[in-house]
């Protein structure tokens, strides 16, 4: 039983995923009249939220971008969000932090 509402929800994500790659390239050709929207699968929430991140960052950041983007959350995440000891003081985040925000910040 487990096993098969498992493998629904995988479908559902690779579904969403595959759909939201296709609209966001078809709108493409005309922002100004075309706009998508985005499934996502209701199943898996972390997935939802891990595809509505993805479905907003492919219509807002341009194709060079995505590298710079990559590398610069990489950084982020080695220098100053660290895990043990994030650096809150720092940090340009902060207004956004659920971990800052709920007092569990670092000075």
């Amino acid at each position: 039983m487990f096993g098969f509402a498992s493998a629904l929800t995988t479908l559902a994500v690779a579904s969403c995923r595959v759909y939201n790659d296709w609209i966001a390239e078809f709108c493409q050709t005309d922002r100004r009249r075309l706009v998508g929207v985005a499934a996502l699968p209701l199943q898996d929430p972390r997935g939802a939220a891990a595809e509505a991140v993805q479905a907003v960052l492919q219509v807002a950041l341009p194709e060079e971008g995505v590298y710079a983007l990559h590398v610069n959350l990489i950084r982020f995440g080695r220098q100053i969000c660290l895990p043990s000891e994030p650096l809150c003081v720092v940090c340009p985040l902060n207004d956004l932090c659920e971990h800052f925000q709920h007092g569990r910040r670092r000075v």
